[in-house]
């Protein structure tokens, strides 16, 4: 896998809590976990850094051969696809094959700790409340203009 991911905004946001990425969905109305490895995988993606990038500063901050950094990194972005929390970024300098110069770049870590393949865990919990929100009854005009049609 290669290129630029970004986070699927509006509609999903996250913050990273200590080394955790806690992640909404607002369209599906779930939630998710993301720990240790799988976190800075998501705080590379916030930053937009390319997967190339991101696989070899985990070889780097893991001790990995890259390859095992690449499918790693791969495999999981592949889950974040899924579950419509990332889509290609299609910026034009994100994507044009720079080098990402002037780009800020996100802690790494020191490379303590042992390592653990990225893991997702959803939650849906929470999925009629969060759902219920009135953010998804409006259209371009916002709130309180509902985007339902009388009848």
């Amino acid at each position: 896998m290669s290129g630029v991911y970004e986070i699927n905004a509006p509609t999903v946001f996250g913050e990273i809590v200590d080394n955790e990425a806690v992640v909404l969905n607002m369209t599906s109305g779930h939630y998710f976990s993301i720990p240790g490895s799988g976190a800075l995988i998501w705080a590379g993606i916030e930053h937009q850094v390319p997967v190339e990038d991101i696989a070899a500063a985990f070889a780097t901050r893991f001790d990995l051969s890259i390859e095992d950094a690449r499918r790693d990194v791969g495999q999981f972005i592949e889950q974040l696809l899924g579950h419509d929390l990332v889509r290609p970024c299609t910026r034009e300098d994100a994507t044009n094959g720079g080098n990402g110069a002037g780009r800020s770049q996100p802690d790494w870590g020191d490379g303590t700790g042992a390592y653990s393949a990225p893991t997702i865990e959803l939650f849906s919990d929470m999925e009629d409340i969060l759902l219920l929100d009135p953010i998804h009854d409006v259209d371009d005009a916002g709130w309180p203009v509902s985007n339902r049609k009388p009848g």
